[in-house]
């Protein structure tokens, strides 16, 4: 008890009291440590491999509750366009019956839907794969 000696050069202010070592070597020019640096590198360089591994066709997948489709067809195609979105799967469309409708620069809607208030679901497909479709039920 009498060797432990209580150090009277504490401070009060919280940016002193944090006492945790930070690595501070910077190699690269982005001001994160070089640790944080190469764990990024080598998340990039495992998804590069895995994209090279699967040279299959590549399809982009999206969902979106759209409230109505009524008035929104031509929105959503420039969403699907900008994002390179393939196929997209659309909740609360309040449209009623099961059909198929062409939105535009070659997309494609294909719904169902059993009342005008609510419900609802369609899915809209670029023009190379919905020349797949062979029937809808």
């Amino acid at each position: 008890m009498a060797d432990q000696r209580i150090s009277d050069r504490g401070k009060a202010s919280p940016v002193s009291d944090a006492q945790v070592y930070r690595r501070t070597l910077v190699r690269n020019g982005l001001r994160l440590p070089y640790q944080e640096r190469t764990a990024k590198e080598d998340s990039s360089k495992k998804r590069k491999r895995k994209e090279e591994k699967s040279k299959g066709t590549v399809w982009r997948l999206a969902t979106l509750n759209v409230g109505s489709m009524t008035g929104r067809g031509r929105e959503i195609v420039d969403f699907m366009e900008k994002r390179k979105i393939n196929i997209m799967c659309v909740q609360e469309t309040k449209w009623k019956g099961a059909k198929a409708k062409e939105l535009g620069n070659g997309f494609k809607l294909f719904y169902t839907g059993t009342d005008r208030r609510r419900n609802g679901v369609g899915i809209i497909l670029d023009d190379n794969l919905y020349k797949g479709v062979l029937s809808v039920k």
